[in-house]
């Protein structure tokens, strides 16, 4: 079965001196829900994963959830495999994908 049907936006992540840029995120996220996006894919876009510490991906991922109307997946590269099952486990268990 499929997560969603439809298109799927892959969201840039912003930024601003102290770190993800939620106020900047939000407002992105809402002009995409509005226009009747089908998904979200969190930190999709331009491989900011990579520089990513931990703890700005489980909040960029739990904010995308929780403002996402249901509509989110994610996209978030973790460096250890314990990550990546968690974060698996967490969205799973909610109803999204990672």
């Amino acid at each position: 079965m499929s997560i969603f049907v439809g298109t799927c936006t892959a969201m840039v992540t912003p930024f601003d001196e102290k770190g993800v840029n939620y106020k900047a995120y939000e407002k992105q996220l809402e002009y995409q829900l509005e226009n009747g996006i089908s998904a979200i894919l969190a930190a999709g876009s331009t491989g900011e994963p990579a520089t990513m510490s931990e703890d700005e991906k489980k909040g960029l991922l739990e904010f995308t959830i929780k403002e996402g109307e249901r509509k989110s997946t994610c996209n978030i590269r973790f460096r250890k495999l314990q990550h990546r099952a968690h974060y698996s486990q967490f969205t799973n268990g909610k109803g999204y994908g990672c």
